[in-house]
């Protein structure tokens, strides 16, 4: 059943109704109005891309678009008198509305009487498809300009080249999942969630692939780095804008970085001032770790209607009952004590640190409910509704380490190249990058709830509403 019009447009006379159907097609209805050129051809585009021309025969041939719907035929068979193709393997576009082969770059149609114009189809080329000359010709070395003075800036390029490739398609995914997070609502029992958890890990293979492209790297030697590297002054990998993209939509933000007056754009060999604007207004916007703050947060499990019948799992000790306060969940105050039990003599300090981050101020920028609900979900992780949310909040921390690994590889191939010399961009070169493996991580907290965990055999039993609740029922 075709659904109300939802476009309707004025062109020279003729009104265009666009009207989607459900199921399998799609259709566009040129209808005729009251202009004067009412008897010019009129096309309507149905399911198998059926043109019908005032009622004469159709066309179904190739790749086409009307205006901006895609759509497809797939034989030739068209004989109005005033639109008739002169070859096979041609589309006659009449009257003033766009008919565009979907493979040619550019077509205006013209208006006029008995006025049609011929177009071509041409196949599609694979070299076309990826733009491969642009990418080709794209390596331009400073350093020599005949094969006879050649020298590793090419593979320089190239790899740097590639970095940036796979950079964008990170980014990409990383929009990708950032956008289903940004709905009003993401439903843990729809096919959200497994989108989510694929595109990350398609994020950590790439990742994986980028730390062994380094290996490809070293390769080069410091004396085969040195007869380029002058040529390359003040540019540096450091400016890199997507990677710092990359690192900002994660939710690594300015001031967690190290070294941050680096990124001023009035040092020379910084992020430009575009670069530097694009990467603040990404961080401005909301970060991965942000949604996925507000995801946790949301939690509902220690609602009190799942836990009128839990049976504590030690005697309640009331010295210890008394010490915490009121409002504390009876689940976490049985956790908290086996967690006590499990701290060694030289531990001891931990149990204040649980409460502070569990209860009292949260850990980084993850408020506590959000680090209650990580700790939950890793806890009871083999539960059938947590095994979606674990795969997520564990693939999380492992493209941190992923980054961290590049970041190292990177530092002791510098070092390697180097030494002790500054970066090309004025940077302290190996030094900086020693301290971005320790400072710039993204989901610190997310990787640091394993600093909380006790045995299996430790943990509270949950009660028979609540495990009905996050397991499957036949």
């Amino acid at each position: 059943m075709a659904l109300g019009a939802e476009t309707i447009a004025q062109r020279n006379g003729v009104q265009l109704s666009l009207r989607k159907k459900r199921e399998m097609f799609r259709r566009v209805e040129v209808r005729e109005s009251s202009a004067s050129n009412d008897f010019f051809p009129f096309i309507m585009r149905q399911f198998k891309s059926v043109f019908t021309i005032n009622g004469l025969p159709y066309l179904i041939f190739g790749r086409f678009r009307i205006q901006d719907e895609s759509i497809e035929v797939e034989d030739e068979s068209l004989d109005p008198q005033d639109c008739s193709p002169k070859s096979t393997g041609t589309i006659v576009a009449c009257h003033n509305l766009k008919i565009i082969p979907e493979r040619l770059a550019c077509y205006t149609p013209f208006a006029g009487f008995q006025s049609c114009k011929e177009i071509t189809m041409k196949d599609l080329y694979y070299s076309e498809y990826i733009e491969l000359d642009k990418i080709l010709n794209s390596q331009h070395p400073k350093s020599f300009e005949s094969m006879e003075k050649g020298n590793d800036e090419m593979l320089f390029i190239i790899i740097h080249q590639v970095y940036e490739l796979w950079f964008k398609q990170i980014l990409f995914e990383l929009d990708l999942v950032r956008q289903i997070f940004i709905q009003d609502g993401i439903n843990d029992n729809s096919d959200d969630m497994s989108k989510v958890v694929h595109k990350l890990k398609r994020m950590g293979k790439i990742l994986e692939l980028i730390n062994q492209q380094v290996s490809v790297l070293e390769t080069m030697t410091a004396l085969d780095f040195l007869e380029f590297r002058n040529v390359l002054l003040p540019a540096s990998g450091f400016q890199s804008k997507q990677f710092r993209l990359i690192e900002a939509k994660l939710g690594l933000k300015m001031e967690q970085r190290y070294k941050t007056e680096y990124y001023k754009h009035s040092r020379r060999g910084s992020l430009s001032e575009s670069d530097l604007r694009e990467v603040n207004q990404a961080e401005s916007e909301s970060t991965l770790k942000e949604l996925i703050i507000k995801w946790l947060e949301r939690m509902p499990y220690l609602d009190e209607r799942y836990w009128k019948e839990y049976k504590r799992s030690s005697p309640v000790d009331k010295q210890v009952t008394k010490s915490l306060p009121g409002d504390r969940h009876k689940f976490w105050v049985d956790y908290r004590i086996a967690y006590q039990n499990s701290l060694s003599e030289n531990e001891v300090g931990r149990l204040r640190e649980f409460d502070k981050v569990f209860f009292e101020e949260g850990r980084g920028d993850v408020p506590p409910a959000a680090m209650q609900a990580a700790l939950f979900i890793t806890i009871y992780r083999n539960l059938p509704i947590f095994q979606m949310p674990f795969e997520l909040l564990n693939t999380l921390s492992e493209i941190d380490e992923l980054l961290s690994n590049w970041r190292y590889r990177h530092f002791m191939m510098v070092r390697r190249m180097i030494g002790l010399r500054v970066g090309t961009g004025g940077t302290s070169g190996a030094g900086y990058l020693e301290g971005t493996l320790s400072q710039h991580y993204a989901f610190r907290e997310i990787t640091e709830v394993a600093t909380f965990l006790i045995e299996r055999s430790k943990r509270p039993v949950l009660p028979n509403a609540l495990k009905e609740k996050v397991s499957f029922n036949l």
